[in-house]
């Protein structure tokens, strides 16, 4: 599972930081190993840990700039606030799209924190091993499938509506009525050239 395409780094080294990410970390007191980038990509524990200290940090800074105690006064970019913690294209890629979903299945998500009282493995995953990819599929999978089978049913239920409408057209019926029209006023003009030439032959 490629969760993050940076290379892995020292452990223990201090992965590159701009001075505004320094200053995130520091003012928030974020712990070295949530912000250092050399953790295992296939360790489930650690990438929601990291997901859920993004979240909290992006809460934190709101406070405190409402509160006028941060000094930059300005709310810090998604991306700045990220690229404390991990990579912003793994983020972006996987994490933000998987991880959003996991509260709705408040089993998973215990056992994603490693709380005490999380369930077995099995509970959670069923026969599945636990990886990133396996997740996926099971807080996203579902619900994939259920909106494209659903979209199907609505052009299918319309379309012949559709048909129906188009055929009761009111355009035929009216230029039919006035065809119609045209050939008896055309007979009865016909007639009463008829009549008045039959009059003159008479005188």
């Amino acid at each position: 599972m490629a969760v993050s395409a940076e290379p892995a780094v020292t452990s223990g080294s201090e992965p590159p930081q701009s001075p505004l990410q320094i200053l995130i970390r520091d003012t928030l007191e974020v712990p070295s190993h949530l912000w250092a980038k050399n953790h295992n990509g296939a360790d489930l524990h650690m990438a929601y840990t990291k997901y859920t200290a993004i979240q909290n940090a992006l809460k934190q800074l709101s406070k405190l700039v409402t509160a006028g105690l941060w000094p930059p006064k300005k709310m810090p970019a998604l991306d700045v606030v990220v690229g404390v913690f991990m990579s912003k294209s793994a983020y972006h890629t996987n994490y933000s799209k998987v991880f959003a979903a996991v509260p709705k299945y408040p089993g998973m998500e215990k056992w994603l924190e490693n709380a005490d009282d999380a369930p077995a493995d099995d509970e959670v995953w069923g026969e599945h091993r636990p990886s990133f990819e396996n997740l996926k599929m099971i807080v996203l999978g579902p619900k994939q499938k259920k909106s494209s089978k659903g979209k199907k049913r609505q052009v299918d239920s319309s379309s012949p509506v559709k048909a129906v409408k188009k055929g009761k057209g009111k355009k035929v019926e009216s230029s039919s009525d006035s065809e119609v029209k045209k050939r008896k006023s055309k007979k009865a003009g016909n007639s009463g050239k008829k009549t008045a030439g039959s009059s003159k032959d008479r005188y």
